[in-house]
C-alpha cells in the first residue's frame, strides 16, 4: 500500500468532511510565501492525518477521523 498525503487523499476524501480543508493546508504548506511556523504546524497536522498511528484508528467507522478532523481544526483556529 503506498503511503502519503495523495495516495490516503484518494482513498478518504469522499469520507471525510474536513477534505478540502486538508487539501488547502497541503497548498499552503508548499506555498514559498507561508511562514515558517504556519508551515510547521501544517505539517505536523498533515503528518498526523498521513501516519497510521493515531489516536483513534481510521478503520474505525464513524469515529475514526474525528481526531484528525480536530487537529485540522486546531490547526485552522491557530493560523486561521
Amino acid at each position: 500500500m503506498e503511503t502519503g498525503f495523495w495516495p490516503k487523499m484518494r482513498r478518504v476524501a469522499t469520507r471525510i468532511p474536513f477534505a478540502v480543508d486538508a487539501l488547502a493546508v497541503w497548498r499552503c504548506a508548499r506555498d514559498p510565501a507561508t511562514p515558517r511556523t504556519a508551515k510547521a504546524m501544517m505539517l505536523a497536522a498533515l503528518a498526523y492525518f498521513v501516519l497510521p498511528t493515531d489516536a483513534l484508528p481510521d478503520i474505525l467507522a464513524a469515529v475514526g477521523f474525528t481526531d484528525d478532523a480536530a487537529v485540522f481544526a486546531a490547526l485552522l483556529a491557530v493560523i486561521g
